[in-house]
């Protein structure tokens, strides 16, 4: 069972039902203007639900679904954010969504109606995140448990699973070590989607920075973790944000947390030298005052 948090961040635990379903047939009107810059349909889907994951609703898996929904998309050629979680949907017959829905409506047509289904999003790899969560339990692992019985040395899950780590990683604050280390792990790990590794990595900062300074004993291993995965190849599209916005209001560079000393954090760690050898070459916002940082 997947707990019921309605004010978390991660759309797993805040969602009062989850669903797949699958289309079967989507008919659509024609586009009209609502607005100088956007236009709307309405498309009438034929759906099938596949599996209820979380909490309920009237319709049992293999049941048809029909419900209308509204579509926005931009007009002209001006891009722009557009209302309506079914929006810039594929609504290609043979498609399969997981719904994140909130509390409201009994049947399986109310809670995918918009605005109670607040996210929709592809079965793959949403539905295998689900799993993971669900895998949890009630009351839930910690996260050191979890993540070994999961991912081992992989670490493959989706960003809505990157979510919910971020998302319970204070559950590792102030002295469960074992549980940051976990995430730390999977963290760094090679084989971790850019994705999910930037909503995991951006997530854990927020907390750490929300948290201080009771997260302040764990601070100096997660700094160290961010410096490695500034020289991990694969997360080279995490690296401008290391340089210009999460290590340096972590350390105080930047922001109104309390200055860090870099030797209290690297403490004798030969990753001081390489860091300081990567961020002199580096071409990366940032990476001149955290140079003078790392060797301060």
């Amino acid at each position: 069972m997947i707990p019921y948090r309605p004010d978390s961040r991660s759309e797993i635990l805040r969602a009062a039902r989850i669903l797949c379903v699958r289309i079967d047939s989507a008919l659509a009107d024609l586009f009209h203007p609502v607005a100088p810059n956007l236009q709307e349909r309405k498309v009438a889907l034929a759906l099938t639900l596949l599996a209820v994951s979380k909490g309920e609703v009237a319709e049992a898996p293999g049941d048809k679904i029909s419900i209308r929904v509204t579509q926005a998309e931009n007009l002209g050629s001006r891009f722009t954010a557009v209302p309506g979680v079914w929006s810039r949907i594929d609504l290609s017959p043979g498609s399969e969504f997981v719904a994140f829905t909130g509390p409201d409506g009994a049947s399986a047509a109310e809670a995918l109606a918009d605005p109670v289904c607040f996210r929709l999003a592809p079965a793959d790899p949403a539905a295998g995140d689900v799993a993971d969560v669900d895998m949890a339990g009630c009351p839930e692992l910690r996260l050191a448990g979890l993540l070994d019985r999961l991912c081992g040395s992989e670490a493959r899950f989706g960003p809505f699973f990157a979510r919910y780590l971020a998302d319970r990683l204070p559950d590792a604050f102030p002295d469960r070590r074992a549980d940051l280390d976990a995430v730390l792990r999977v963290l760094e790990a090679p084989a971790l989607g850019t994705s999910s590794r930037f909503v995991l990595c951006d997530g854990a900062v927020g907390n750490f920075i929300l948290w201080s300074p009771l997260s302040r004993e764990l601070m100096p291993p997660f700094v160290l973790s961010l410096f490695r995965l500034l020289l991990l190849p694969e997360a080279a599209d995490l690296h401008e944000n290391l340089t210009s916005t999460w290590i340096p209001n972590l350390v105080g560079i930047e922001g109104g947390m309390e200055r860090l000393v870099a030797d209290d954090v690297f403490a004798g760690d030969p990753l001081r030298a390489q860091a300081a050898g990567a961020l002199a070459q580096a071409n990366l916002p940032g990476a001149g005052p955290l140079l003078a940082w790392v060797q301060s």
